[in-house]
C-alpha cells in the first residue's frame, strides 16, 4: 500500500489545522436568559455578603458594571468564594422565602419543599394524637397508671 503524493497534501500537519475556524454561538435568547440569571445571583450574593459583613473583593463593583460575560463569571466566582459555605441557590431560596408575596399564616408551606413536608408530617402526627385521645379506653385511670403499667 503506497501513499500517493496528492493524498499527502490533504493530511493535516497539526491539531490546529483539524479544528474548524467557525465559532458556533449560542442563541441570543439563551445568552440573555443566562446573563439575567447570573446578574440575579450576583446581586443576591453581594447583598448577602454585605449584610453578613463578609469581606468582598474590591474589583466586584467594576466587574458588575461590565456587560462582558467573562467579567460577570469572574465576579460570580469571586462572590462564591466569599460566601462559602453558602451557595447561590440556597441564598436565592432564602431570599424568595423572605420576600415572598404570599402573606398569611401558610406562606412557608408553599415555598420550601422540606419545610412543607415537615409541616404536613407534623399535622398528621397531631391528628393521630388527637384521634387516639378520643378512644373510650383513654381515660383518667389509664393516664394516671402510665404506659408501662398498662396491660392489654
Amino acid at each position: 500500500m503506497t501513499i500517493q503524493a496528492e493524498n499527502i497534501a490533504t493530511i493535516p500537519t497539526s491539531i490546529s489545522e483539524t479544528k474548524t475556524t467557525e465559532k458556533k454561538s449560542l442563541p441570543n435568547s439563551f445568552n440573555t436568559k443566562l446573563k439575567t440569571e447570573i446578574n440575579q445571583q450576583l446581586h443576591t450574593m453581594l447583598e448577602y455578603a454585605l449584610l453578613k459583613g463578609l469581606k468582598t473583593p474590591e474589583n466586584i463593583a467594576s466587574l458588575l458594571e461590565s456587560s462582558k460575560m467573562s467579567d460577570l463569571l469572574l465576579a460570580h466566582n469571586n462572590l462564591i468564594e466569599t460566601i462559602k459555605p453558602a451557595t447561590p441557590q440556597s441564598i436565592l431560596l432564602l431570599n424568595t422565602l423572605i420576600t415572598s408575596k404570599n402573606k398569611g399564616s401558610f406562606k412557608y408551606l408553599h415555598s420550601a419543599p422540606h419545610i412543607r413536608n415537615l409541616m404536613y408530617f407534623t399535622l398528621a402526627i397531631l391528628a393521630t394524637i388527637i384521634g387516639v385521645s378520643l378512644f373510650p379506653q383513654v381515660n383518667e385511670d389509664s393516664i394516671t397508671s402510665g404506659v408501662l403499667n398498662s396491660n392489654g
